[in-house]
C-alpha cells in the first residue's frame, strides 16, 4: 500500500438492494487497499467482540452480501481495471 499517492477509488460495489442513499460500500483504491463504508460499531459491540482497535482504527458493520459478492465479481486473481 503506497500512502503517497493521492486516494481515489477504482472500483465502488454496493451491495444488492440497496435502494439509493447511505449505503454499505467497499471501495478498491489506487493504493491497492479497500476502503469499507459500513455502520460503526458501538463500544459495546466492539468489547463483546474482543476487538484490539489502536486509536487511529474504526470497526464498521456490513452485511455479508457485499462482500461476498466483491469476491466472486472480482477474484483476486483477476485483473485490475
Amino acid at each position: 500500500m503506497n500512502q503517497g499517492e493521492t486516494l481515489r477509488v477504482a472500483i465502488r460495489l454496493t451491495g444488492a438492494g440497496c435502494g439509493g442513499g447511505h449505503c454499505p460500500t467497499v471501495y478498491k483504491t489506487n493504493r491497492d487497499s479497500l476502503v469499507v463504508q459500513g455502520t460503526l460499531l458501538t463500544i459495546d459491540d466492539i468489547r463483546l467482540l474482543n476487538l484490539d482497535l489502536s486509536p487511529d482504527e474504526a470497526a464498521v458493520e456490513i452485511p455479508q452480501e457485499v462482500l461476498m459478492s466483491l469476491v466472486r465479481d472480482f477474484p483476486p486473481d483477476s485483473a485490475t481495471p
